[in-house]
């Protein structure tokens, strides 16, 4: 049996949402373990977008729904930043207190 292995995105504005999409959108990292990524579902959006790469969000509300599959990010959304003051690479106040 794999191991579940959850993710935090870091600071939503910060380079953890790009390096979060770029691992997942490695197959390896699913041959591995079942990833959960912990964090804000418009960060991880965003770096999705920045990556470059072709992944969709599924997001939990517990591990029992997660797909564990390759090409979707199964995603506790936390929802703690304002989506209209987030700028990647602007770390804020509000940014920071949603990585803590």
């Amino acid at each position: 049996m794999k191991p579940t292995l959850a993710i935090t995105i870091g600071d939503p504005a910060g380079i953890g949402p790009e390096i979060v999409a770029k691992t997942l959108a490695d197959p390896e990292t699913y041959r591995i373990c079942n990833p959960i990524v912990v964090g804000d579902k418009h960060a991880v959006n965003m770096g999705i977008e920045i990556a470059g790469v072709s992944l969709e969000t599924n997001i939990i509300s517990s591990i029992n729904g997660a797909k564990n599959e390759y090409g979707v990010i199964d995603l506790f959304d936390l929802g703690n930043i304002d989506p209209e003051k987030i700028e990647m690479g602007k770390p804020r106040a509000m940014t920071g207190a949603a990585s803590a």
